[in-house]
C-alpha cells in the first residue's frame, strides 16, 4: 500500500523531501512506520502525527492512500 507522508518543522527526517509516497505492507502501525524511519522509541514519544487530518496513536493502523503528517511536540514561552 502507498502512504504520503509530510514532515512539518525541524524534524530529522529519513529521506531529503519534506513529503514523500511510501510503500508499506497494509495494516502497518503508526509506530512501525516510524520505526521504519529510524526514530527511537525515545524522539517517537516526542513526536505528533496526524493521519488525515485527525490525530493518530501509536497503534492507529494505516491504509492505502492515507496522509500521514509528522512533527515534533515543542514548548516555548
Amino acid at each position: 500500500m502507498t502512504v504520503h507522508v509530510v514532515f512539518r518543522g525541524p524534524i530529522r527526517r529519513p529521506f531529503e523531501a519534506p513529503e514523500q509516497a511510501i510503500e508499506t505492507e497494509e495494516g502497518t502501525s503508526v509506530s512501525r512506520l516510524l520505526d521504519m524511519f529510524g526514530y527511537s522509541p525515545e524522539e517517537q514519544r516526542a513526536m505528533v502525527v496526524h493521519r488525515n487530518g485527525t490525530l493518530a496513536r501509536a497503534f492507529t493502523r494505516l491504509q492505502n492512500g492515507d496522509r500521514i503528517e509528522i512533527a515534533i511536540l515543542m514548548g516555548g514561552g
